[in-house]
């Protein structure tokens, strides 16, 4: 050592070459959060997370079966984790029959609606531009208890 330099116990000229890297993911970090608000999953223009919505559901529990798309499904399961999805996005862990029913109801096709009976669904949440959206504001044994412009929580009625 020479005289007059000083000794640091950590050689921190080693980690120099790391403090560009550092800077930039905590500026990325900080940057990201300003404009887009971290959250699962990321907001997109293919799907717009329905974070109102999943609020709704902390704050009014629902029962019974549930229809939901596979993408909010995995919100479900990260947010409310008592609540038990019909799909997600892990799609290998469900077998042929309820995906092919899942799309059956998801794409309207013939006896979507009898498929929910058949589950005995109670509430269904889904996007609210979804077609089964539309079809079930004009089912008399379905109403709307949730919607805004992301997503739309319908419940099943009793007609007595």
């Amino acid at each position: 050592m020479l005289k007059g330099e000083i000794s640091l116990p950590v050689p921190f000229d080693k980690y120099w070459d790391c403090l560009p890297a550092l800077t930039a993911v905590i500026g990325v970090a900080i940057l990201a959060n300003r404009f887009c608000p971290l959250s699962l999953p990321q907001w997109s223009a293919g799907f717009p997370p329905p974070v109102r919505a999943i609020q709704y559901l902390r704050e009014h529990p629902q029962n019974g079966p549930l229809f939901n798309e596979a993408l909010i499904g995995s919100m479900i399961t990260w947010y409310l984790p008592g609540v038990k999805v019909f799909v997600d996005t892990r799609f290998d862990e469900y077998g042929q029959a309820i995906l092919s029913d899942y799309q059956n109801v998801i794409y309207l096709r013939r006896g979507a609606l009898a498929v929910l009976e058949t589950y005995g669904i109670d509430w269904v949440f889904i996007e609210t531009r979804q077609p089964l959206a539309n079809i079930l504001r004009k089912v008399p044994t379905w109403k709307i208890i949730y919607c805004d412009e992301d997503a739309c929580i319908f419940r099943r009625v009793s007609m007595q």
